[in-house]
């Protein structure tokens, strides 16, 4: 019987690298050419330095007005969406058989809702932790019994 692969995807609104483990006894291993970096602008970068302005129907008065979206969030859900497409084409392509997911609380739901409906059902744990910056021998004992070590 061959052993489950369970991936670790740990991630954050920038950056994101995935571990795997393949059964009890086997650790957490990083999976090379599985890093992934997203650009995370400056403010000044992602859109008008000054917000833009709109005059009153009625005299001379003038107003800000304030952008719909956070340029920011914007880009981190971009990101999510980016990492949930590379883990389902890692699924279509039978790489792994679960997954857990690690990421800061906001990132973490924005990561599940980016997953397909096939895809989430594969997740058996969700851990809202920054581990990103961690190295993999070490990010494995803070998953706790999130995975088989």
């Amino acid at each position: 019987m061959k052993p489950d692969r369970l991936w670790i995807v740990v991630a954050d609104g920038s950056r994101a690298h995935i571990l795997e483990n393949r059964g009890r006894g086997t650790g957490a291993h990083a999976i090379e050419g599985r890093t992934y970096t997203h650009a995370s602008d400056p403010s000044h970068e992602l859109g008008r330095d000054r917000p833009t302005r709109s005059h009153e129907s009625v005299g001379h008065a003038r107003h800000a007005a304030e952008p719909k979206s956070d340029l920011h969030e914007r880009q981190k859900l971009d990101f999510a969406q980016i990492l949930a497409a590379e883990i389902s084409e890692a699924r279509a392509a039978s790489l792994f058989d679960h997954l857990v997911l690690v990421a800061p609380h906001p990132f973490l739901g924005a990561l599940r809702d980016a997953l397909p409906k096939p895809v989430a059902a594969l997740v058996t744990s969700e851990i809202a932790k920054d581990l990103t910056k961690m190295p993999a021998i070490e990010t494995a004992s803070h998953l706790g019994d999130a995975v088989p070590l």
